[in-house]
């Protein structure tokens, strides 16, 4: 199976950033973080970036332009022919659209099945750098510095859309607007279920499994 192209759709703390790095890194392709992207562009508080700050901290979806223009400038940076791991984008079928029209083919989707409840549960708990990106958890996966990043030793924060009436809002918004994807492409014969549930390693290896990969 020559897969290259791969796309992670999922609630919103579904670990759908966890898996896509380490299938990245298996595959050797670059990892397109979106969501990552754009809280990049609120950190340089740029015009847009002010106005995708408005939006994710609301919980709500940027628009629409604004999400494909980043995403598709960050696939021109690279031969997208050579593979991408895809994460955070598409959310709407517009933008799953979008990335059709611009002639950018996806082989495999991998829909992260986790229930409402564990979501909120992962995403209150979650605590991230505002420096480097690299998220925590205060239960399942505390840092050992305490209240500190582990690389950066910056203090940890709790994103403004993580906290548990932001994140329902979320929820909502992702059953209205990004569920549609999973007919969008089970259509397309190249969807995938995986429980979101399991630990990631069990996760991983589950996806391995299913693009006939050797053992992670």
């Amino acid at each position: 199976m020559n897969i290259r192209r791969v796309i992670f759709l999922g609630p919103p703390g579904s670990g759908k950033g966890t898996q896509a790095e380490k299938l990245a890194k298996r595959m050797h392709v670059p990892h397109i973080n979106v969501g990552g992207i754009l809280r990049k562009e609120m950190s340089q508080k740029t015009t847009v970036g002010n106005t995708i700050a408005e939006y994710m901290k609301a919980g709500n979806l940027v628009p629409e332009e604004i999400a494909v223009n980043i995403t598709c400038s960050r696939l021109s940076d690279i031969d997208s022919s050579e593979g991408f791991i895809l994460d955070g984008y598409p959310r709407t079928i517009y933008q799953a659209e979008a990335l059709e029209k611009a002639g950018t083919t996806v082989d495999v989707v991998f829909l992260l099945d986790v229930s409402s409840d564990v979501i909120v549960d992962r995403m209150s708990g979650r605590r991230c750098c505002p420096e480097c990106g690299a998220t925590y958890h205060t239960r399942c996966h505390p840092s050992v510095m305490g209240n500190n990043c582990e690389i950066c030793n910056v203090r940890l924060i709790q994103r403004a859309d993580d906290n548990p009436l932001t994140v329902m809002n979320r929820l909502d918004i992702y059953h209205e607007k990004t569920a549609p994807l999973i007919d969008f492409y089970n259509e397309r014969g190249i969807l995938y279920r995986i429980a979101g549930e399991q630990d990631s390693e069990s996760i991983f290896s589950g996806i391995c499994a299913l693009l006939k990969f050797d053992n992670p």
